[in-house]
């Protein structure tokens, strides 16, 4: 598959797709906010968080675990996606604690009636 691209910039989604991906399903698209843009002033995450339905895109919580986020901006922010940060994805066979940390997290995810998505290289 060829790129697609994607923009949340002032509350907008902005979305435009290479020669050969036309048909891609929107539903099928996720937009990542940064914990970042989470963070900022309540209008502007209000807005960015409201442009998702809206263009029909699935919001996404990206790099969980490794930033600001605190365990309640899952639920806080009305995700549909946590996307689990690859420092604690790449040493699952070698180290117990990131195995310990990324269960806890895939679990709460599912309680949340979430869906979670582990980043790898």
């Amino acid at each position: 598959m060829r790129p697609f691209c994607a923009s949340l910039d002032g509350g907008r989604v902005g979305a435009r797709t290479r020669p050969g991906v036309d048909g891609l399903s929107v539903d099928a698209v996720a937009i990542e906010m940064t914990e970042g843009l989470l963070l900022r002033s309540a209008p502007y995450r209000a807005a960015a968080r409201a442009a998702c339905p809206q263009a029909g895109v699935q919001p996404a919580i990206d790099d969980f675990g490794t930033g600001y986020a605190a365990l309640s901006f899952p639920k806080k922010f009305n995700m549909d996606y946590l996307k689990i940060d690859q420092l604690l994805t790449r040493n699952l066979a070698s180290d117990c604690s990131d195995l310990a940390l990324c269960e806890t997290m895939v679990v709460m995810t599912h309680r949340l009636e979430l869906k979670v998505v582990a980043q790898t290289l």
